[in-house]
């Protein structure tokens, strides 16, 4: 026994001993980046938004902002003194709620709770925190520690990267004669109930150095909060779970706290922060009978529901509570919706829907885009209509700005996913466009495909996950020197030819196809994201005034040949170029009309 003790203590001391020597290797690694943060705490000071509200301390911004060269120096010896002691300042632990414009949530208006306040903190803490957050990612980027599957709150990760992927994924399941069943996980209150200890342990486990954890516990513990409604503030009270709100190193703490969620599943989990999809797709490669497919179905029902028992399990040992009235099931297919197996939560059956809300994208269970583009030009009608009755308030310019703060956001969110929509659907959206037209007196704004390809060049030079730069994969060298060889670009792309419609409409089709059609003059050497905005706009104007140019041209010869009757004809034609048969001149249509009047 005594020899076990000794042998505890032994390892106790080398553990001291090895955390010591990551300290010190740690604190002369920050000696000599000195200069580096001193350059990167004058950068972020110069960067700083002067409209932001001042936090608990007063300090502005703009104070902040104008003497950035003298602050930095003294900020730097604060914040390396913060740092290497394992302390963080009480004032800076402080949050101000401000109760007058908090953010509204699903659920009543009168429900408190379908309200999030807006948190106040210092400026300074947040300076310092943006420069422990970049080292604290670089650190977690170069382990690979996040998970791929995991796209909130990361660089080269957005809304349109994941709603790219997944829906890839089903549509390609139904083009391999299967389904997909997903279920949408609602997890309440997720930052606000995140346990210290446990996110204590798991940065132990990541191995963050010991300074650096005893530095983030200071930062998370004893914090306090109070509030303030027109001018009356609250008492002090504190705070013992979540992550601090407005902070900066919040939801790079919140991703480690849940990173582990997303490993633990036999069926993939996609996440974007908070927001997590259990995906579970079947691809039998071939036609499956009735009998099969009833089979196939129980065996991915069972498979789901042992994965929802595991994820229960989990948020029990890491005090994450999952919400059953609000977490729902989609089954993506093109066959029967009928004897669909149940899929259950602790031991509550989750509800069975036609569809699917992904990151504010509705998605049918037949993967048709129909319901959502009604529904966005629905909320962008509404608001163009607003601004219709409020336009003698406002000046061209500012119903422009209004304009695109307002209503081309809804218009142009994820574009390059539901861009596939029928032409009768994606009508409703160009009508509410041509008013916004009128009303502002400015060019069109929206180009959907526009924002397609420059997604796909983004993919294409590997700004993205790797599930996604593994889809857009480089077409092989052609040996043939073939006219569409000598054609094509070098960035051209392999397409794949789909079984269905479905997959054929898809983005990664669609745009790998239009993409591949690009001129070759238009691509930079590397990736050069505003470079390549500027040549393809700069390429589709050309085609505009060539084309009117050629129309100008044909109308002069045709003068030239037929004389001015003619020409009036043909300028009918040109304004009229929907209709079938070239309209008849004056003088036949005169002489017609006696004939009718005539015979009548």
């Amino acid at each position: 026994m005594q020899r076990l003790l000794r042998l505890r203590g032994e390892k106790k001391a080398t553990d001291r001993q090895t955390d010591r020597q990551t300290d010190r290797q740690t604190d002369r690694q920050t000696d000599g980046n000195e200069g580096q943060i001193h350059r990167d705490v004058k950068s972020i000071l110069q960067k700083l938004n002067t409209n932001k509200a001042t936090g608990p301390d007063q300090i502005p911004a703009i104070v902040l902002k104008r003497c950035a060269a003298e602050l930095a120096p003294i900020l730097c010896k604060l914040f390396k003194l913060s740092y290497q002691r394992g302390v963080f300042p009480a004032s800076w632990k402080i949050g101000c709620v401000q109760a007058r414009h908090p953010i509204p949530k699903k659920g009543k208006k009168t429900d408190p709770t379908s309200y999030r306040p807006v948190a106040l903190l210092s400026i300074m803490s947040k300076v310092m925190e943006t420069v422990i957050n970049t080292q604290l990612l670089k650190y977690l980027d170069n382990n690979n520690i996040i998970n791929d599957r995991q796209y909130g709150f990361r660089k080269h990760r957005s809304t349109g990267d994941l709603l790219a992927y997944v829906p890839h994924l089903w549509n390609r399941a139904i083009d391999n004669h299967g389904e997909s069943r997903v279920v949408a996980l609602d997890i309440s209150k997720a930052f606000d109930r995140v346990w210290h200890d446990g996110l204590l342990a798991k940065l132990a486990a990541y191995g963050l150095p010991p300074g650096r954890r005893q530095w983030l516990n200071r930062f998370l513990t004893d914090r306090s909060l109070f509030v303030v409604v027109e001018g009356c503030s609250s008492d002090v009270f504190s705070i013992n779970a979540c992550v601090p709100q407005g902070s900066v190193l919040s939801p790079t703490l919140f991703l480690l706290y849940i990173n582990e969620l997303l490993e633990i599943t036999s069926n993939p989990i996609y996440s974007l922060a908070d927001d997590t999809t259990l995906v579970s797709c079947m691809e039998p490669g071939k036609p499956l009978s009735s009998q099969e497919t009833v089979r196939q179905r129980q065996q991915h029902a069972s498979q789901i529901n042992a994965d929802i028992k595991t994820i229960v399990e989990w948020g029990l040992a890491n005090k994450v509570q999952f919400d059953v009235q609000k977490t729902r099931a989609t089954t993506l297919t093109k066959k029967s919706h009928d004897g669909l197996p149940i899929v259950e939560m602790e031991g509550h059956p989750i509800v069975e829907s036609s569809s699917v809300k992904l990151l504010g994208i509705n998605i049918n269970n037949n993967m048709s885009w129909h319901d959502h583009v009604v529904s966005i030009a629905k909320t962008a009608s509404q608001k163009l209509g607003v601004l219709f009755r409020c336009r003698k308030l406002y000046t061209p310019e500012q119903l422009l700005l209004l304009y695109k703060a307002q209503i081309r956001p809804s218009l142009e969110y994820c574009s390059h996913v539901w861009g596939c929509a029928p032409k009768h659907s994606l009508k409703l959206l160009d009508t509410i466009q041509k008013r916004a037209i009128r009303l502002i007196d400015t060019p069109n704004l929206t180009q959907r495909t526009s924002t397609a390809w420059n997604i796909e060049g983004g993919f294409y030079h590997g700004r993205c996950s790797s599930e996604l730069s593994q889809i857009i994969t480089p077409q092989a060298v052609r040996t043939r020197k073939t006219r569409e060889a000598l054609q094509a670009h070098p960035f051209q792309v392999e397409v794949l030819t789909p079984r269905t419609s479905l997959l054929q409409h898809s983005f990664f089709w669609r745009t790998s196809t239009l993409w591949n059609q690009l001129p070759g003059n238009l691509f930079p050497d590397g990736y050069n994201l505003q470079r390549f905005k500027s040549n393809h706009s700069i390429g589709s104007w050309r085609i505009i005034f060539w084309t009117t140019v050629a129309l100008y041209i044909v109308e002069i010869i045709v003068y030239m040949l037929f004389g001015s009757g003619e020409e009036q004809s043909w300028n009918k034609v040109i304004d009229n170029p929907g209709e079938d048969q070239p309209l008849k001149s004056q003088t036949e249509k005169t002489e017609n009309g006696k004939q009718t009047g005539d015979v009548a």
